[in-house]
């Protein structure tokens, strides 16, 4: 586990004293602050709101309890959950967001010894609106979300840094950004699901040193413009099924210029995506890449892909675990083979730059990599195990050179109206049976 022993100590140590409680039934319509003399503050109503202009800061050793199934909050002003504490001091100081029912914060708030006990879903969501602002550092969530989709925190507006949080005791995902960029460093997110980022263009998502460990998908983002850093995250490979994976799942339409900064412990797992025409995609040395059954991607813009020797970048199988580890959470019980996942596809007038480029067991039910009508230069590229022909080049010019072919049905094919560049190439074992042979076939005029 990666720099994150301290943490630990953090949420083992917490201590809040009691006071007597806060009924809070009252929009936040002036600057407010609450104070651990009156902890635990108790909301009561179904949808309380920091109205905008307006600031709530919760100082250290408060507990926020709501109501019921039906409760959230929704901050449209700002709020501001102040740390009691850093990283380093040996008993720092926390805010809490937990179920009425919670009495191991904040005490028997409904009054009724063990009657009953907090469970997901006490409470539905915090909700950062499009004019909201929110901080989070040293905060705990428990027993948030619901069955239909809404997560404990949901962002529309603006966020700083979630710093040493934990999310916990919830079947939902822990939070989704409707379009905004989320930085999350050294937080814990024990839940039924991760991270949700959904469209928008020019955010940033970077998740340095966390620890996640949840039943489906721990980040996943779909579709706009991104920039993604991970970084010295700890992942638990818990059993995943259907379209879940112990990754970044990436998926939908692609729009403006992204770059993919990747963790080998930490892989992307692309569920069928496009990059739109006029679109950019950058994967720098080490990041891997992997693709499930029948998912690939569509390139109508451009993949610029910077490996480096000995350090290339890999498109892989879901089912390969010597690149990124076991990401489909499955032990040994699977392997990849020839045609484990879709197709790459070139397709437009974009140029695309992939150098120093592993690909391995494409060409699941189409050719592993088409490149039509496209400016696509391969080199120094390694493609192997294709279920069908490695590349099939249509009406396109591209340039193939110091690259290999091994292990594929066939290696290259090119029809009679492309005049591709391909030079300083090796093919090896290429062609049925395994046996060497179909490294070029062109279709006759």
């Amino acid at each position: 586990m990666k720099n994150l022993t301290l943490i630990l100590s953090f949420w083992l140590f917490v201590f809040f004293p009691g006071y007597s409680q806060t009924i809070v039934t009252q929009d936040i319509t002036a600057n407010t602050v609450w104070e651990s003399s009156g902890s635990p503050y108790i909301i009561q109503r179904e949808l309380l709101t920091i109205n905008e202009g307006v600031t709530l800061n919760i100082r250290p050793n408060v507990v926020v309890k709501l109501g019921d199934w039906r409760t959230s909050l929704l901050i449209n002003g700002s709020l501001i959950a102040e740390s009691g504490g850093s990283l380093l001091t040996s008993s720092p100081a926390s805010v809490v967001f937990t179920s009425y029912k919670d009495d191991a914060h904040g005490g028997d708030s409904n009054n009724n010894g063990n009657a009953d006990s907090p469970a997901p879903w006490d409470w539905t969501s915090i909700i950062v609106g499009e004019t909201g602002y929110a901080s989070f550092r040293q905060s705990l969530f428990l027993y948030g979300g619901d069955n239909f989709g809404n997560t404990m925190l949901e962002i529309f507006g603006g966020i700083d840094t979630i710093w040493n949080c934990r999310f916990a005791e919830s079947n939902a995902n822990a939070m989704r950004s409707h379009g905004k960029g989320i930085h999350m460093e050294y937080t814990y997110i024990e839940t039924g699901g991760g991270i949700s980022i959904l469209g928008g263009e020019g955010k940033e998502i970077s998740l340095f040193n966390n620890y996640i460990s949840v039943a489906t998908t721990p980040l996943g983002i779909n579709s706009g413009e991104a920039t993604v850093r991970l970084r010295d995250n700890n992942l638990t490979h818990a059993a995943t099924s259907g379209v879940h994976a112990n990754g970044c799942m990436i998926s939908g339409i692609w729009t403006g210029n992204s770059y993919f900064y990747g963790d080998p412990d930490f892989p992307f797992f692309v569920s069928n995506a496009l990059i739109e025409s006029g679109a950019s995609l950058t994967l720098p040395e080490g990041t891997i890449m992997k693709f499930g059954n029948s998912s690939g991607m569509s390139i109508e813009g451009s993949l610029y892909v910077d490996g480096e020797p000995g350090n290339p970048v890999v498109f892989t199988s879901l089912k390969d675990d010597d690149f990124g580890g076991d990401t489909n959470g499955d032990g040994s019980m699977t392997a990849p083979s020839r045609g484990s996942w879709g197709p790459l596809v070139f397709k437009g007038s974009d140029p695309s730059h992939l150098e120093n480029l592993l690909i391995k067991y494409g060409g699941e039910w189409d050719w592993g990599m088409t490149i039509e009508n496209s400016n696509v230069l391969v080199d120094n590229c390694v493609i192997a195990e294709s279920g069908r022909t490695a590349v099939f080049i249509k009406d396109s010019n591209p340039e193939i050179r110091n690259s290999t072919f091994s292990n594929n049905v066939s290696a290259i094919y090119v029809n009679h109206s492309s005049m591709p560049l391909i030079y300083d190439n090796d093919f090896m074992f290429n062609g049925v049976g395994n046996a060497s042979g179909d490294a070029l076939s062109v279709d006759p005029i």
